[in-house]
């Protein structure tokens, strides 16, 4: 067991930590992880439910699955940055926390073009906004991961009075000027 453990910790420590980049990648690293734990099973299997006339043998098996969901939770959460283990930290079950990634990142990996965004910290400049996602992170120029609390658009008034309306542009109340 102690041997396990050790190699355990060993394979862990070579897996990249996810920041919100590269999701498909970091994905496929840690479901093969998690393969060879013989735990990705509780990201798919239900847990077995717990009744009044159940045996011991649906008792350990249910068992079981609470446990290696717990430790898969954990090897989920202990690949992530900081910030998104922050974030992440209050998710139940190991299926939960694996499916809002997906939700989360799984497109944006899909659809990212490196282009740039706009950020804005002052709510009250918001024309329209719409609230985010809890677990919405923007990742800034200095690799900072920011949390995002909403999406609208902005009107940039000019000096000459023309007006400019910005649009998809992200709240961002806690970012801080970087110089």
């Amino acid at each position: 067991m102690a041997t396990t453990l050790r190699e355990m910790a060993t394979n862990f420590q070579k897996l990249d930590r996810f920041d919100g980049g590269n999701f498909i990648q970091w994905q496929r690293k840690m479901h093969i992880f998690l393969t060879t734990l013989n735990i990705s099973y509780v990201l798919t299997d239900a847990r077995p439910e717990e009744n009044e006339n159940e045996t011991l043998q649906d008792t350990r098996k249910r068992k079981k699955w609470e446990n290696d969901d717990y430790v898969c939770r954990g090897c989920i959460l202990n690949g992530m940055c900081d910030s998104l283990f922050d974030i992440y930290v209050h998710e139940s079950t190991a299926k939960e926390l694996w499916d809002k990634l997906e939700a989360r990142y799984m497109n944006e990996d899909a659809t990212n073009s490196g282009a740039r965004k706009h950020v804005c910290k002052d709510k009250s400049l918001f024309k329209t906004l719409k609230p985010e996602l809890e677990g919405s992170v923007l990742y800034v120029g200095n690799s900072a991961a920011v949390q995002v609390k909403g999406k609208g658009t902005v009107d940039l008034e000019f000096t000459s009075g023309k007006v400019l309306t910005v649009t998809n542009v992200h709240y961002v109340p806690y970012i801080q000027q970087v110089c």
